[in-house]
């Protein structure tokens, strides 16, 4: 006869079990995004096509990621209105502008709120190497940080892939996460400007912005290794306190075969992004 004990021990194994299973599920599904993004990373990356990796770490600007001309339309032919290709940089401490964005390349989770704590926070981020934690700049990049929390309350850093890298001999060295879309080149349905971007030259363990100039999204670089040169003026959001090795793990291993060119595509280690919690210090 099976005691109550013994049946309470049954059913807390197999609430483990289904926990597990549950897990290796995610992860499966991670690993699968992994690969369809790569690939299409790579097609992005060899072409020019992205607007984050290539722009930050080569000085000339493919004529693809320039502003498209428009017309206006006639009353009887108008059409929607294309999303906007840059959002303007905040005037005042923690007075955020977040502009909606549309397209097959974003994914959208709702726009922060356009008043942001002028206050630092930690960043624990949780991979599949381990745990990263990082200082947050609340009070010198307030629009950057709050656009971070929002993501990370949403969940939408989770079980993603970090889709790109740039090694040498790119000027940069980082690695490039949280593309909430998975294709390399996405974003979370919204764009915001530049803020604390006067360093060019960036020592090991920084968080940067890496959307673009004034194209802020969700897509940010951990910097490792020498000092890496940004061409493109880039928003620096914060700093890693622990698990910067992680990183350096990960650029150790270099490219993935074919993934691109002049240091620049995806890491052949895969790095995933399990979880992210954000706190105020």
């Amino acid at each position: 006869m099976v005691t109550k004990k013994q049946r309470a021990r049954q059913l807390a194994r197999q609430k483990w079990e289904r926990q597990q299973s549950r897990r290796a599920e995610r992860r499966s599904r991670a690993r699968r995004r992994a690969i369809i993004a790569g690939a299409v990373v790579g097609v992005l990356i060899v072409g020019a096509g992205g607007y984050g990796l290539t722009l930050l770490v080569k000085e000339d600007r493919p004529a693809s990621a320039a502003p498209t001309p428009t017309t206006t339309p006639s009353p009887d032919s108008a059409s929607p209105s294309p999303s906007p290709t840059e959002a303007p940089r905040p005037t005042k401490p923690g007075e955020c502008s977040y502009v909606a964005q549309e397209g097959t390349g974003q994914q959208a989770v709702g726009l922060p709120a356009a008043k942001a704590p002028v206050k630092d926070a930690v960043a624990t981020i949780t991979t599949n190497l381990g745990t990263i934690e990082a200082d947050l700049f609340g009070e010198a990049a307030a629009c950057a940080v709050n656009s971070f929390r929002h993501l990370a309350t949403k969940n939408a850093f989770d079980d993603t892939t970090c889709t790109g890298l740039a090694v040498a001999p790119a000027p940069a060295r980082f690695l490039e996460c949280g593309d909430v879309t998975g294709s390399g080149a996405g974003g979370p349905g919204y764009i915001f400007g530049n803020e604390n971007d006067d360093k060019r030259s960036i020592e090991p363990g920084w968080l940067v912005m890496t959307g673009g100039e004034n194209r802020n999204g969700s897509r940010f670089g951990i910097t490792y290794g020498d000092t890496s040169r940004f061409e493109q003026p880039v928003t620096v959001f914060g700093k890693v306190s622990t698990g910067l090795d992680l990183v350096s793990k990960a650029a150790r291993g270099g490219l993935a075969p074919n993934s691109g060119t002049q240091g620049v595509g995806r890491p052949a280690t895969s790095v995933i992004i399990l979880d992210v919690k954000v706190t105020t210090t």
